[in-house]
Parts: C-alpha cells; structure tokens; sequence
C-alpha cells in the first residue's frame, strides 16, 4: 500500500501523472456523457417500439387478439 501511495505521489509530481489526471477526467466526462445519451436514446427507442406495437395491434384487428363471439351481448 506504501507503494502505491508513492507512485501515486511521485506521478502527482511529474508532469506525466499531470498528463495521467488530464487523462482521467477527461475520461470521466466522457463516461457521463456516455450515460447521460444512454438514457435519452433509450428512451427514444421505447416510444418507437410502443408505437409500432401500437400500430400492428390496431391493423390486426383492434388489438385485443381475442375472439369477440364469446362475448355474451
């Protein structure tokens, strides 16, 4: 653990851990993006696939996919 600890420090110090953190962050904010579109394009995607489900129900017959003669009247 102390070496890591070191590492961590000594890369904090050099310009490369700079770089290495830019990284990261940089990283980061593409990753919440990422989760945040996620969300939006599935949300899309549902209201697409409910309204062809929609759209196939109505033409096939209004939906119900039963048979309307057991009906008592």
């Amino acid at each position: 653990m102390k070496k890591l600890k070191r590492l961590l420090l000594r890369l904090w110090r050099e310009q490369l851990g700079q770089d290495l953190v830019e990284y990261v962050l940089v990283g980061t904010l593409i990753a919440l993006f990422a989760a945040a579109s996620i969300q939006k394009v599935s949300n899309g995607i549902n209201k697409v696939y409910s309204n062809s489900t929609s759209t196939l129900k109505n033409a096939a017959g209004g939906g119900g996919g039963g048979d309307d003669g057991d009906k008592k009247k």
